[in-house]
């Protein structure tokens, strides 16, 4: 079963730095989509050496949170994901969200 993680990126690129290699142990594939309002660079530079693991959507909009722009920036992350695997599943979180882990 393959799983794709859809994250929104916008201002927290510590806590997705932590999350990601807990992503990357569940074998999950990793999609960006960082917000144009900012240096995606510099947001880059923040999440540090598990960015190289990730795959960037070229195609970033300025997200207005709870706007339709937040839409096309999802819908732009699925476009990505479904043009690079035949992925089972999907699952959207922003760059503030860490995965809970059950025993």
């Amino acid at each position: 079963m393959r799983g794709a993680i859809l994250v929104l990126c916008f201002r927290e690129p510590n806590v997705l730095r932590a999350a990601l290699p807990v992503y990357r142990a569940a074998d999950l594939d990793v999609f960006l989509h960082v917000d144009a309002k900012l240096d995606q660079a510099a947001y880059l530079r923040a999440l540090g050496p598990p960015a190289a693991d990730c795959r960037l959507v070229e195609d970033r909009q300025t997200v207005f949170w709870g706007g339709f722009s937040m839409i096309r920036a999802e819908m732009a992350l699925l476009r990505d994901a479904l043009q690079r695997d035949a992925y089972d599943s999907f699952t959207l979180v922003s760059d503030d969200s860490f995965p809970w882990l059950t025993a």
